[in-house]
């Protein structure tokens, strides 16, 4: 006789529920993750920038040209020849002094003066003849003819002795050779700077400037020399001169050059020393000034803009002397008042 189990309804449903629960466990391993949210932050207000501000002042103004002036000799002379060829003779050195029209160098010019002794002859030759015409009472058209050739000879002479002269250098003036750049046998070419000359017995002050304050120097400014660390003496203005190559084969580059005299104490400036000068283009004592940055321009207008208070206020100027860094206001602001910059 066969037995029977009775299975309770609860059992019977176990065994799903396990299955069910164990897929779903191991599911979650597929499922996307979940992303974290970050709050965002705010970006952070822009800066505003300070409003920089100058007090009108007063004080002394000044529009100077700066720079450094030497201690140069009045006389300065750069020496060339005024033909090529090689050089046949020097007799000079440096620091050596020299008189006014020695023969400093010459060229090799033997055939030159072959040339001449005998264009010497031929002139007395036929000046004798002339003479001679005069003393027999010749008639008038061969004296005439005789005078043409006295005076081709002399002519021939003359040009002998120009190209003698374009072959040789002299001392235009008395002075102390500076620099010699050639030697014997050297080959050079006409308007060639070889040999300095300057004459030390007599000095004066020399600053080299741009062209744009060559045009502006006037004869009537005032000028000022550093002699010492903190001593600074009175100079006039002498001269001003501009050197170019184009003009001038003596010359390399072009300059622009100002003239002064010496200080009083110019005895104690050694030859060739270099020294700060000033040249006061203008100048004004106990001025209002402000910054140049403070200075607004449009379209011709000059003006400021002013801070009175919480309040800005645009006011119209008339400018005066200017400097480098500071501006003179002539009219339109008092010493009170602050100005607000670019």
């Amino acid at each position: 006789m066969k037995s029977r189990v009775r299975v309770g309804r609860g059992a019977a449903l176990r065994g799903p529920v396990v299955v069910v629960a164990v897929v779903l466990l191991f599911s979650c391993g597929f499922l996307p993750e979940e992303e974290e949210y970050v709050v965002p932050s705010l970006p952070e207000p822009p800066r505003v920038a300070a409003v920089v501000t100058y007090p009108v002042e007063r004080e002394d103004i000044f529009d100077v040209i700066e720079g450094t002036a030497r201690v140069s000799p009045v006389r300065e002379t750069m020496l060339y020849f005024e033909a090529n060829g090689r050089v046949q003779s020097l007799s000079v050195q440096p620091n050596q002094r020299v008189s006014r029209g020695e023969v400093l160098a010459r060229l090799e010019i033997d055939s030159i003066l072959h040339n001449l002794k005998l264009g010497e002859i031929d002139l007395k030759i036929a000046e004798a003849n002339l003479e001679k015409m005069d003393v027999a009472g010749t008639v008038p058209i061969d004296r005439r003819i005789q005078q043409l050739v006295v005076d081709r000879h002399a002519a021939v002479v003359e040009r002998h002795r120009s190209q003698i002269d374009r072959a040789t250098i002299r001392a235009p003036h008395d002075g102390v050779v500076r620099r010699v750049q050639i030697q014997v046998a050297d080959t050079v070419r006409e308007h060639e700077p070889v040999i300095e000359i300057a004459d030390p017995d007599e000095v004066e002050l020399q600053m080299t400037v741009s062209e744009e304050n060559y045009r502006a120097i006037d004869a009537l400014m005032e000028a000022e020399v550093q002699v010492e660390r903190e001593s600074w003496e009175p100079v006039e203005i002498t001269r001003t001169t501009h050197l170019n190559p184009r003009f001038d084969s003596s010359v390399r580059r072009e300059q622009f050059i100002v003239h002064f005299t010496m200080p009083e104490s110019g005895h104690l400036l050694r030859p060739f020393s270099q020294h700060a000068m000033r040249v006061y283009k203008a100048r004004q004592e106990d001025a209002l000034v402000i910054p140049s940055a403070a200075l607004r321009e449009f379209r011709g207008r000059e003006y400021v803009r002013v801070l009175d208070g919480d309040m800005r206020r645009e006011v119209d100027v008339r400018v005066g002397i200017r400097s480098a860094t500071r501006v003179e206001i002539v009219e339109g602001l008092s010493e009170d008042d602050v100005v607000i910059g670019r």
